[in-house]
C-alpha cells in the first residue's frame, strides 16, 4: 500500500465510492453517509486539512482526514485532530492503520503541531494500536443524540 496526500478534487470520487461501506461499519445509523464536502474544501483552502489516501494497485484501501487548528487553550500552539479515517477490512488492516497513523504524525510534525488527538468510537476502537504509537487516553467524550 502506498499512502499519499491528495487534494479533495482528486480523491472525492474514490471516497464517495466507499462511503456506504465505511458508514455501515463506522457511522451513525441515524443518518446517511453524506461527507460535508463544502467543509472539506473550505479547510483545504485554509491549509487546515490533510487528506491521506492509501492505494493498493491503484485501488483505494483507506483514507484519513486530519484537521490542523490552533489550540483553544494555548495561544501559539497547533493541534491536529483525526476523526475521519477508514481502512478496508483485510488481513493487513492493522498494518495499514499503523502506517496511516505514522504518516499522519510525520505530516503533523512538519506542520508545527504539538499535539495530535484521535477520535474513535468505543465499539470499534483502535486504542491498543494508538497506545503502541505513543498516544495516551486523556479524555472521555459523551454524546447526546439530538433530533433535528
Amino acid at each position: 500500500m502506498r499512502i499519499t496526500q491528495e487534494d479533495i478534487a482528486t480523491c472525492r470520487s474514490d471516497i464517495e465510492a466507499i462511503a456506504a461501506r465505511q458508514w455501515a461499519e463506522t457511522g451513525d445509523g441515524r443518518s446517511p453517509p453524506a461527507p460535508n464536502w463544502n467543509l472539506y474544501y473550505a479547510l483545504e483552502r485554509k491549509d487546515a486539512l490533510i487528506v491521506l489516501i492509501g492505494r493498493q494497485d491503484g485501488r483505494l484501501v483507506g483514507y484519513m482526514g486530519i484537521v490542523i487548528h490552533p489550540q483553544l487553550d494555548s495561544v501559539g500552539l497547533r493541534q491536529a485532530s483525526i476523526s475521519t479515517y477508514w481502512i478496508e477490512p483485510s488481513a493487513a488492516r492493522v498494518f495499514r492503520l499503523r502506517k496511516f497513523f505514522s504518516e499522519a504524525i510525520s505530516r503533523a510534525r512538519v506542520q508545527g503541531v504539538n499535539r495530535v488527538t484521535v477520535d474513535t468510537e468505543a465499539e470499534h476502537s483502535c486504542g491498543r494500536l494508538l497506545e503502541r504509537l505513543g498516544f495516551r487516553q486523556r479524555s472521555i467524550s459523551y454524546v447526546l443524540p439530538m433530533e433535528v
